[in-house]
């Protein structure tokens, strides 16, 4: 993970500079990254030819990090969403080595929830056995977390263990983002940028913006997408008024 001051002039390796560092745990590639108010969260996957991803919590302030390998064993975690008011950081987990490089020992992926207290794994399940990967892909406002795997929607009661099938993913919907303020969901899918709502138990697509976008963010109302080698900045209250 790297530090860059803007407001300083670009002179690699002081700035930006490398803040924290898994690979003394084997650790190459990041695969998520979240802040929960205090600390950033990375997950990464292992070296070529090993098994084993890891959770790591970074300190951004010091560059302290914990790191912790296998938090299922032989899987790397292909996703992190965090809940700061619950004090849980939730991973969806796969058990493959980074571009199939070494062979897997496990057979299902699972979601888990990690207790940002105690610092311990407080739930670890499947949503299918037998299924080699399963995502998290944000906490809903009712607390519950969306979670996919085999192309459907999943509603992940993380305390209690429960799962509600919301059905199909739409095609190309691998990120979903919240706005804070209405609870709603934006995601990219079928070549647009659109959002997320659920009817009758089960969650639709409904496009908004004729681009094809990556890596949103959503930040004052202000929602932030890549398209190709331009970013796009939409104010959500043109779409659903300002409440």
């Amino acid at each position: 993970m790297t530090a860059f001051d803007p407001e300083a002039r670009p002179d690699w390796p002081e700035n930006p500079r490398v803040l924290a560092s898994a690979q003394h745990e084997g650790q190459m590639r990041p695969t998520g990254l979240v802040h929960d108010g205090r600390y950033v969260w990375m997950a990464t996957s292992p070296e070529y030819g090993h098994l084993g991803g890891a959770l790591s919590r970074i300190d951004p302030e010091t560059g302290d990090i914990l790191v912790w390998r296998h938090l299922v064993r032989d899987q790397k975690v292909n996703s992190l969403q965090v809940d700061p008011g619950r004090r849980r950081v939730y991973c969806g987990t796969e058990i493959f080595a980074d571009a199939n490089s070494a062979p897997p020992t496990q057979t299902t992926g699972r979601i888990v929830a990690f207790d940002t207290d105690s610092l311990t794994v407080d739930r670890s399940q499947a949503i299918h056995d037998g299924e080699s990967a399963a995502r998290v892909l944000v906490v809903l406002a009712s607390g519950e977390v969306l979670a996919s795997q085999r192309g459907r929607f999943y509603a992940w009661n993380a305390r209690e263990g429960d799962l509600r099938d919301l059905g199909p993913t739409p095609p190309g919907c691998r990120e979903v983002v919240r706005d804070e303020p209405t609870g709603r969901l934006w995601t990219s899918a079928q070549d647009g940028v659109g959002q997320l709502e659920v009817r009758d138990g089960h969650v639709v697509f409904v496009p908004r913006i004729e681009e094809k976008g990556e890596h949103l963010r959503i930040v004052d109302r202000t929602l932030y997408f890549a398209a190709g080698c331009e970013i796009f900045q939409v104010d959500l209250r043109d779409f659903y008024g300002s409440g």
